[in-house]
């Protein structure tokens, strides 16, 4: 048992080591010899002699109780566990029981007792920053968590920056750029390796268990249950965690245009006319498959004729080069930006991104609706100068359809609305102007003005001309079926293993479309069973109407390994205070749950079994780290 938890201690300092020096979990007398085994350093080391066995070693014989090794605790001793091996609690001589262990009850093998919290880092703990909190660098069960490294004791645990090119910490990778999608994620974790229509490899720390692999927990720190080899260690019990919960969190990448872009513009005008949303999406507009870098590729040639006709035709854009950057990283004065959009749980089966924070529904006129119909992710980034911000339309959809009156009735038909002649304006009639918070078109705050609905307060303005991106992956299981669904204006295409699943090109009004994946249309994409794919989402917000974006997965959830200490196996796990195999309870024993009751190092004098206690594991004070002041005979 003690040195697979010795070996375990190992892995971490060599990963800890690797990233930054400071930041090794360090541990008394833990060596790497030549072999990759570990010695002690100390300088009662136990040999092993020709035979395999144990000896005394450095072990001072002269200055022994008499009775050390027979497992009887006498006044003389500090321990006793039947022998006389250094390295498994109690000191080879029986004068010392070794820091972070107990050796209670005598005549049985003494056991770990790292206390998660008391700022002392022993094993297994990989961090102990004093307390028993989560979201600070080291949790509650001690150990890092991403997007952190810690060094020291108590541990002081800063953050890492993912991107700077240095991989430190819990990061398994840094790449240099905090783009998701290039094996690196968002938060220097590691990702599938895809490339456009052949698949994906997924690699040991992206969470997915795959191939040989027993776990992947979605880093690649061992120590934690499951290793850096995603090996399931020993003391722990790792499951695939496919229940993902409340919400569910892809990465985004958001780019930001200016209105001097040629695709993205207040309003195109072309001879005049003011170019607004079409009613049907504009097709054919890009490639079917992906480029080698995994975007779009826009299959219209150059498209440079200034009339309107052709830009309509076109999708209005410009040409090949201008749509090349929509997904690339735009000019010095546009500005990427990476982020997560959170999906959240409808309570069947889909997780959907809403319009609140947290989690909160779209309501007016008493219905309530999912999506979010105001989708401006850039606002007040301080990117784009507020001279181009401008204020949105709600589309019909999303502020209240009477019942019976279809999207499509409301939008040409509804008596309310008053069509313009001109028709360019004749597909945008009754879309009322988003009021002040809290606010719709019917409740005081907004009134009735030539049909069209307004607002008395001055309505939010935003930030428009923006591209998202988001990629995520799955894998494809033959029994199962996939659903994406998209509610959205301007361009939206999908991809699946590379290929072009979902086609809604152009700028248009909100339009909703979907994807289904099952076993009858996998041949369409090259998706074989038990394969990993990546399913890209790529849209644009172009011109400043309105922005309505609304994405709903369903069955496009990984399968990320949980590992949790195997309690009673006799192993000492990340998140254990013991474990002696019985865990019966009892003074300097576990009970059921492997965690401590009275115990040396609690700070209380327990009298029947110690005459000092300063609350403490360490050998080099007043008290030691057995609780017991001895003479040596």
């Amino acid at each position: 048992m003690t040195q697979k938890i010795f070996v375990l201690f190992v892995v971490v300092f060599a990963f800890a080591a690797a990233c930054e020096t400071e930041n090794a979990v360090t541990g008394p007398g833990m060596d790497l010899d030549s072999d990759g085994d570990t010695d002690s350093d100390t300088d009662t080391d136990t040999d092993s002699d020709s035979d395999g066995d144990s000896d005394t070693g450095d072990i001072d014989t002269e200055n022994m109780p008499a009775g050390c090794g027979d497992g009887e605790l006498a006044e003389d001793e500090a321990c006793d566990d039947t022998n006389h091996n250094n390295g498994d609690g109690c000191q080879g001589d029986c004068l010392a029981v070794e820091e972070g262990w107990s050796c209670y009850p005598p005549g049985m093998a003494c056991h770990r007792m790292a206390i998660c919290g008391d700022g002392d880092v022993l094993l297994p703990e990989m961090c102990d920053d004093g307390d028993n909190d989560d979201d600070d660098g080291c949790s509650s069960t001690c150990k890092i968590e991403i997007g952190y490294k810690c060094s020291g004791e108590p541990s002081d645990c800063t953050e890492t920056t993912c991107g700077d090119g240095n991989q430190e910490g819990a990061e398994t990778c840094d790449d240099g750029n905090a783009l998701p999608g290039d094996g690196c994620s968002v938060i220097c974790q590691g990702e599938p390796s895809c490339e456009a229509g052949e698949g994906c490899t997924s690699d040991c720390g992206d969470g997915m268990v795959l191939g040989t692999e027993e776990c992947d927990d979605g880093n690649g720190i061992s120590g934690d249950g499951c290793s850096d080899m995603c090996i399931i260690e020993d003391g722990f019990d790792c499951e695939e965690n496919i229940v993902l919960g409340e919400t569910m969190t892809v990465p985004i990448i958001l780019r930001d245009f200016r209105a001097s872009h040629e695709d993205f513009q207040f309003a195109a005008d072309t001879d005049g006319d003011i170019a607004y949303e079409m009613e049907d999406a504009t097709k054919d507009l890009v490639e079917t498959e992906l480029s080698a870098d995994g975007v779009p590729v826009f299959a219209r040639g150059d498209a440079s004729e200034t009339n309107a006709a052709a830009f309509r035709a076109n999708g209005l854009i410009h040409s090949a080069d201008s749509f090349d950057t929509w997904y690339r990283n735009p000019d010095d004065e546009d500005a990427t930006v990476v982020g997560t959009l959170v999906l959240w749980d409808d309570g069947a089966g889909n997780y959907i991104n809403r319009y609140g924070e947290d989690g909160e529904l779209w309501e007016r006129l008493g219905h309530e609706y999912d999506g979010n119909p105001v989708f401006f992710p850039l606002d007040g980034q301080g990117i784009t100068p507020e001279s181009e911000y401008t204020y949105s339309k709600i589309p019909p959809h999303y502020f209240g359809l009477a019942e019976g009156i279809s999207l499509s009735d409301l939008v040409y038909n509804d008596p309310r609305c008053q069509l313009n002649e001109d028709p360019d304006l004749a597909c945008n009639p009754c879309w009322p102007i988003e009021c002040v918070t809290g606010g719709s078109w019917n409740d005081g705050d907004c009134k009735e003005v030539d049909t069209q609905y307004t607002c008395y307060a001055s309505v939010p303005e935003h930030n428009f001309h923006f591209t998202t991106q988001v990629v995520y992956w799955f894998q494809y299981d033959a029994d199962e079926t996939y659903v994406l669904n998209f509610v959205g204006d301007d361009d939206l295409w999908v991809f699946i293993n590379g290929k072009l699943a979902l086609d809604l090109g152009g700028i248009h009004v909100a339009l909703e479309d979907s994807v289904t994946i099952d076993d009858g249309n996998a041949d369409d994409f090259d998706l074989e069973d038990g394969g990993v794919y990546e399913i890209a989402i790529f849209h644009a917000e172009r011109q400043t109407y309105a922005s309505t974006y609304k994405l709903t997965l369903s069955g496009f959830n990984t399968a990320r390994s949980e590992c949790v200490p195997d309690c009673g196996d006799g192993i000492v796990s990340i998140g254990e205070e013991c474990d002696d195999g019985e865990n019966d309870g009892g003074y300097g024993q576990c009970d059921e749950d492997c965690r401590l009751g009275e115990y040396c190092g609690d700070g209380e004098v327990q009298e029947e079994f110690e005459n000092c206690d300063d609350g403490n594991f360490r050998n080099d004070d007043a008290c030691p780290s057995s609780c017991r002041l001895i003479e040596v005979e």
